[in-house]
């Protein structure tokens, strides 16, 4: 571990103490939140230096803080925190979680009723079916998610979801 990244943790740590010190008068909601906020920086930064299993870590206390409030702002920065910790279970290949923390966030966003997002969190969806072997699930959820980019009107990411089809296609056979 580099000499920045453990300054880097021990600042967040003690941001994370002082948030939960009960001597600093902050209100549930206010300690919650930026305990929150603080543990999606600290996994930020153990991402940043490719310790991944650190960066889960404080990604999932960050999670758990932005669920004790269901309020527009705490839940899109919820939204942010589990689409951060999939991305990092993705680049672990731990695809069987990505999928579990893409399936949460697809709910949190049907919940703020983000179509955008939601489709977006659907097409990794797809990417993590495919890499897990389950490909006529990849591609059923490919051609929902570029039915969805045609109604957005966004025709890149539609040809690119018919291009990972075409890759299921060419790579596996006939689903």
């Amino acid at each position: 571990m580099s000499r920045s990244l453990e300054k880097s943790a021990a600042t967040y740590d003690l941001a994370a103490k002082l948030a939960a010190d009960p001597t600093t008068n902050l209100e549930n909601n206010a300690m919650a939140f930026v305990s929150g906020r603080v543990y999606s920086m600290k996994g930020d930064s153990y991402d940043a230096f490719e310790e991944y299993a650190k960066a889960v870590e404080a990604y999932k206390r960050s999670v758990s803080y932005y669920r004790e409030n269901n309020s527009y702002q705490w839940v899109l920065k919820l939204a942010e925190v589990q689409g951060t910790l999939a991305d990092v279970y993705k680049k672990q290949g731990d695809y069987a979680n990505a999928y579990d923390v893409y399936s949460e966030l697809r709910a949190t966003y049907v919940g703020l009723t983000d179509v955008k997002n939601s489709a977006k969190t659907k097409e990794n969806i797809g990417y993590v079916l495919f890499k897990q072997g389950k490909y006529a699930e990849a591609i059923r959820m490919y051609r929902h998610v570029d039915t969805l980019y045609r109604t957005l009107n966004q025709p890149a990411r539609s040809s690119y979801c018919l291009s990972q089809i075409g890759e299921i296609y060419s790579n596996t056979g006939n689903y």
